[in-house]
């Protein structure tokens, strides 16, 4: 019955411009009631049949209008909120949800929403997002995202942007930056260490393979090592466990078409430098160009496999490049040696970037 009645409510709000007459002044209040019947009765720029929601809400507003002006202020709770797309890869959920602050406006066919959305938790994509607050303001069919906060990883994250809920592909432009993210919390294997990142994203919002943008990223007091692609890579080079660490990383992403290319990703660690460039794509395909510069002391403490392509500078160090291709899953790994002759400490010091030893 209380959903009937809600419904029937509802459909005057909405429909209101029709009855120039009308006048209201009443509040709508309810308990964990089920989302789904509500869907038919958003408004306009929020309908898309595509989506799936499903969930238990509890409004609790003051409704006031003239026939031309409609007033809605209050709060609106959200329980096992999951929200899902059925053609795209978006998935949300959120055991809690609440709209503070809300004020809804609309002048003839003219929409305008203010909400302060919080959160404890929120699941998307695979990462788990806590003690979420966002400041929201739909216009026009547009989203403005003033200000979003969020913990990952116990580190916080600042995003702002926008989207256009009117298309269907729902573009999109946002830039934030994160700070203090534990990486164990994030990539689900053992690498440890606290990342530091800034970007710009461009694209649509239920398409990954459409994001355009940029990225740069700083990876502090790690333990790099412990990454499967490191783990492998260094199988590969010494034999029985290496002494070799990696602490730090940083690089620079141009993000195109669902893909981020570096040619700038640096690793530093304990006897080893890294540089890696190429691509990851959110379709999980890879490929990189990685060179490696070992130290005279690592190599002298640490057997080496008989590796084909690794050679000696004058200094003692050893210089060896590889190919990572394949998937995240699912890598093959190709040693590239380097041309006979030239100055090799020299080119790697132009690639790298690094004259001294580690």
């Amino acid at each position: 019955m209380g959903v009937k009645v809600l419904l029937y409510l509802l459909f005057l709000i909405i429909s209101f411009p029709a009855y120039p007459s009308w006048r209201a002044d009443f509040q709508i209040k309810g308990k964990d009631m089920g989302v789904s019947p509500l869907l038919k009765l958003l408004p306009p720029f929020s309908r898309n049949q595509r989506w799936n929601i499903e969930g238990r809400i509890s409004p609790d507003l003051e409704v006031s209008g003239d026939g031309k002006i409609l007033n809605i202020q209050g709060k609106v709770d959200y329980q096992d909120l999951s929200i899902t797309h059925t053609i795209g890869k978006f998935y949300l959920f959120t055991p809690s949800l609440s709209l503070q602050e809300l004020k809804v406006e609309r002048k003839e066919k003219k929409w305008k929403v203010e909400t302060l959305l919080t959160s404890p938790e929120i699941d998307y994509l695979g990462f788990t997002f806590k003690d979420v607050e966002a400041l929201l303001i739909i216009e026009d069919g547009k989203l403005t995202l003033k200000s979003l906060t969020c913990v990952l990883g116990e580190g916080k994250i600042h995003v702002t942007g926008n989207i256009d809920l009117t298309d269907p592909k729902f573009p999109l432009d946002f830039k934030g930056k994160g700070e203090g993210i534990k990486l164990e919390n994030i990539t689900f294997h053992p690498g440890k260490g606290k990342l530091h990142v800034r970007f710009r994203i461009k694209g649509n919002g239920i398409d990954p393979a459409s994001l355009n943008g940029w990225a740069k990223l700083e990876v502090k007091n790690g333990e790099l090592g412990r990454l499967p692609v490191i783990l492998e890579i260094f199988s590969l080079l010494f034999k029985g466990t290496s002494r070799a660490s990696l602490h730090s990383a940083k690089g620079d992403f141009k993000i195109r078409d669902g893909f981020a290319y570096t040619d700038n990703l640096e690793l530093r660690g304990k006897g080893v430098s890294v540089l890696a460039k190429g691509y990851v794509g959110w379709n999980r395909k890879l490929d990189f160009l990685i060179f490696f510069k070992i130290s005279q002391e690592l190599l002298r403490f640490t057997p080496l496999t008989k590796l084909v392509g690794m050679v000696i500078d004058q200094l003692g160090n050893g210089l060896v490049r590889l190919r990572v291709t394949g998937t995240v899953n699912n890598r093959q790994y190709t040693i590239v040696p380097f041309a006979l002759g030239g100055d090799l400490e020299n080119l790697f010091r132009r690639i790298l970037g690094i004259g001294n030893n580690p």
